[in-house]
């Protein structure tokens, strides 16, 4: 670097010689005026960098869409494994199976029998009951049920599925999903007072959606074994008619 100032200084010299440099140039360099020149000429002489792209921003980003790709993507196959078990509405799940029981019919003990709920299921151990006897009948779901629930109840003769008549109930509803309905499944039953009439009758209770039970005809509950849909469950509770 010397050297080069050397050569700068003898190369000054000679064109003061011939071109009569004012006396103000002719001064020697101070080290300030030295390290700039050496600046320039280094910048000059430098190649020029190639454009870095930082990790840290690039490792920052991945980390983003990665928070951000991960739940969308368990999401969706959340809703395709959910989808299935939808109703046909797409709002609701299905319907639990329910179990029914029956009480308030007369009993017929004898000594030292007791009282039995009978086998838990769709189908309700027979009640003995009269014109005007009121039985409960309870409905209880296996699991919560989510969403609204309603039911409708049906008494028929065995044998004749034109007798199906809807019948007035008085039905209490539990957050979830049980029901209990109170009910005289013989009264205002005209065939009841023909003395030629079969003494088996059954209560067949729809329980499911509002809108699903709704639609329900009478002919649909006495058409045999009703199937179960997802959005109604069909319970029965055979009556035994007592003559007063």
């Amino acid at each position: 670097m010397d050297d080069l100032f050397s050569r700068l200084r003898a190369l000054a010299k000679e064109e003061q010689n011939e071109t009569g440099m004012p006396e103000e140039l002719r001064a020697p360099l101070s080290l300030a005026e030295r390290d700039e020149i050496a600046a320039a000429v280094m910048a000059a002489g430098a190649p020029r960098a190639a454009a870095v792209t930082p990790l840290a921003p690039r490792r920052s980003r991945r980390r983003v869409w990665l928070a951000l790709a991960v739940p969308a993507a368990a999401a969706a196959a959340l809703v395709l494994v959910a989808r299935p078990w939808l109703d046909s509405g797409g709002s609701l799940p299905p319907l639990p199976t329910y179990e029914v029981s029956a009480r308030g019919g007369m009993k017929e003990l004898r000594q030292g029998e007791r009282d039995s709920a009978g086998a838990a299921g769709a189908t309700a151990r027979p009640e003995r009951v009269g014109p005007q006897t009121e039985i409960v009948v309870g409905c209880r779901p296996a699991t919560a049920v989510e969403g609204p629930v309603a039911a409708r109840a049906f008494v028929f003769r065995d044998g004749a599925a034109g007798s199906a008549a809807e019948i007035v109930t008085q039905v209490q509803t539990a957050p979830t999903g049980a029901l209990e309905i109170r009910v005289r499944p013989l009264a205002g039953v005209a065939a009841v007072a023909d003395p030629a009439a079969p003494a088996r009758w059954t209560l067949r209770v729809a329980v499911g959606r509002p809108d699903h039970v709704a639609k329900i005809a009478a002919s649909d509950a006495a058409a045999g074994t009703p199937a179960d849909g997802p959005a109604v469950r069909w319970l029965t509770v055979p009556l035994d008619l007592v003559a007063n």
